[in-house]
């Protein structure tokens, strides 16, 4: 082969891999973990101190577990400071499968716009009375698994 030949192959070869780079899809790295087999709610408690308490019983309907408590009025709104003051806050406990899976790889998901999820304390704000349906569900491998629960907030 003649030195232009090899030289324009060299070409093609760089400007190929430029191409790549600049239009290709970016390389990620998997992410890692165990992944969640099953959640449990175990329980719904107030995050506020006093002696209102959260009533459990079970939708006559569709027999969802159901956990109601007293609102306390007041005008909330969805700021970070009413919400940090808002007493009407409900901390959800669950438990996953297999029990060191990670957290992080669950999605709340709500029907209510009144009520905000703070994923990192796994706490539910409501800034209005009303009910919510709760669903707790994996978001990365298994996408069946998950776990529903009523909360109203009468």
């Amino acid at each position: 082969m003649k030195k232009t030949v090899i030289i324009a192959i060299f070409v093609v070869y760089l400007v190929s891999i430029l191409a790549v780079q600049f239009f290709g899809y970016p390389a990620t790295v998997p992410e890692s973990g165990v992944y969640i087999n099953g959640i449990t709610i175990t329980d719904v408690t107030l995050s506020r101190t006093d002696k209102n308490e959260v009533n459990k019983g079970t939708d006559k309907t569709n027999g969802l577990p159901v956990y109601a408590f007293s609102y306390i009025s007041g005008a909330y709104t969805a700021e970070e400071e009413s919400i940090a003051n808002n007493p009407n806050r409900v901390k959800i406990s669950y438990l996953l499968d297999p029990v060191d899976a990670d957290p992080k790889m669950l999605v709340y998901v709500v029907n209510n716009p009144n009520v905000i999820i703070l994923e990192e304390t796994a706490e539910l704000v409501f800034l209005k009375k009303g009910a919510v349906n709760l669903v707790l569900k994996e978001s990365k491998a298994n996408v069946h698994v998950r776990s529903e629960i009523i909360i109203v907030a009468y």
